[in-house]
């Protein structure tokens, strides 16, 4: 989208789905996060379980580069923390939040192996003192 300020309207200038090529399943995406650094755009979806990833070009304009399976059921939020290593991801069907390494280069997340059960999580903040 484009804003324009005077009339106070949005225009749109790109359509992408937040889905691989070829899928055709039910899906409902939900949280959405642009990288600090401008260069990434992340996208949850729920019932696909991923987080897709684009690029950000010097025109403004995104390209689908992949999704990261988010090891687990409807992820219903996401979240970087203040450092910007890590993503932390929210599934409110399996109760739990896995947490992904980012690489600030390429924009991918990496799973580290890392679970934490909590009961119908919906959302994360990180306080910073």
């Amino acid at each position: 989208m484009s804003r324009d300020g005077e009339r106070g309207r949005f225009e749109k200038k790109q359509t992408l789905s937040t889905l691989p090529r070829g899928y055709e399943g039910t899906n409902y995406p939900s949280e959405v996060e642009v990288s600090d650094d401008g260069r990434h755009v992340y996208a949850a979806n729920r019932l696909h379980d991923t987080i897709a990833t684009f690029s950000i070009g010097r025109d403004g304009m995104m390209t689908y580069l992949r999704e990261a399976w988010t090891r687990g059921s409807y992820p219903r939020h996401f979240a970087t923390e203040p450092t910007k290593k890590f993503t932390y991801v929210l599934h409110s069907r399996s109760d739990n939040i896995t947490i992904f390494k980012i690489d600030r280069g390429t924009g991918t997340f990496s799973f580290t192996d890392q679970y934490v059960g909590v009961g119908n999580p919906s959302q994360i903040v990180f306080l910073t003192v």
